[in-house]
């Protein structure tokens, strides 16, 4: 069984490779105060977190630069992949986030990296491989050899807020993988973070069309041709004829492709030889194309190609300047 590496990249308003001090949002002021809420977040990466339970609206709402979830536990962010019937293997993240969701200092191994979106299973704030237990006297980076886990607070200084660090390797098998919050329940408080998951899965033929997550479990065709990956590459399934009648089936007006790695060949649909991004036949290994249907719909494919450039720009190409 072949295997195949996918990169998903965290973003939430910083880059993974800046550490800027003043990428933070102020929640010390009185709600009234026309700051109160306002996060510095870089524009092409994504938008903060924030967390608030009450009436106010905290200035980066209005101003589009944040997402607003009420007061709790945990949260699930988003589903990275769910194949049913498929194999996966969850093997590294690291992550990093400016936050004020810190739940104590004290007990530093003993906290839950609480602010730092991180993959998990089931959606709770306990996270696989986690050290659980206290360690009074842990110092700072701390690395736990059993679990190979690295975690840091502040290795650098922010204006306002914590940085806080995590980085796991490893092999869970599992056929689902969430993206949550772990937080304290706390009111008013704000993550802006970064970071890089690393699944493996089968190398079978894949659906390549950006669908939220709702859209893929809402239709059964879908669920019985291939899994559903938030990368919009890489949904795997077990034959690309199959798939690619359930596709015509239940999108007759969008644009898509399946890739058959079996015969290296990309299938598109609504779509020209010149819509396909360079980078996709780098990452595929692509070596012929077959056009199911010449593209009818110019706004449907372009919606196509922006989604499948911006999963590879992120993810596969160059640093921009922050």
């Amino acid at each position: 069984m072949t295997f195949v590496p996918v990169r998903y990249t965290i973003t939430y308003g910083i880059p993974i490779w800046e550490m800027r001090s003043d990428r933070y949002c102020i929640d010390n002021v009185p709600t009234n105060h026309p700051d109160w809420g306002k996060c510095s977040v870089h524009p092409n990466w994504g938008k903060a977190i924030y967390i608030y339970s009450g009436s106010e609206t905290p200035k980066c709402e209005i101003d589009n630069t944040c997402i607003r979830y009420p007061a709790e536990f945990s949260k699930i962010l988003a589903t990275l992949y769910d194949h049913p019937v498929k194999q996966a293997i969850f093997s590294f993240v690291v992550a990093r986030a400016h936050t004020t969701m810190a739940e104590s200092h004290e007990f530093v191994v003993n906290i839950r990296p609480a602010g730092i979106p991180l993959p998990n299973f089931d959606g709770s704030h306990l996270l696989w491989g986690y050290p659980q237990y206290p360690f009074n006297s842990a110092s700072l980076p701390y690395y736990d050899p059993v679990t190979n886990v690295y975690f840091d607070i502040n290795p650098y200084q922010i204006t306002r807020g914590d940085v806080y660090i995590f980085r796991w390797a490893g092999t869970v098998f599992t056929n689902k993988l969430l993206l949550i919050l772990p937080s304290p329940g706390c009111n008013n408080c704000w993550s802006i973070a970064s970071g890089i998951v690393i699944w493996y899965q089968d190398a079978s033929p894949f659906a390549i069309l950006k669908l939220r997550y709702e859209e893929w479990l809402a239709h059964k065709e879908l669920r019985k041709n291939f899994g559903y990956s938030i990368t919009g590459i890489h949904q795997s399934g077990w034959n690309a004829q199959d798939m690619i009648r359930a596709l015509k089936e239940v999108y007759p007006d969008r644009s898509w492709a399946v890739y058959d790695d079996r015969e290296n060949a990309l299938y598109i649909y609504n779509l020209d030889f010149d819509d396909v991004p360079e980078g996709l036949f780098d990452l595929l290994s692509v070596a012929s194309v077959v056009v199911l249907k010449p593209k009818t719909d110019a706004d449907a494919a372009l919606r196509w190609v922006r989604d499948i450039s911006s999963y590879l720009e992120q993810n596969y190409g160059g640093q921009e300047e922050g």
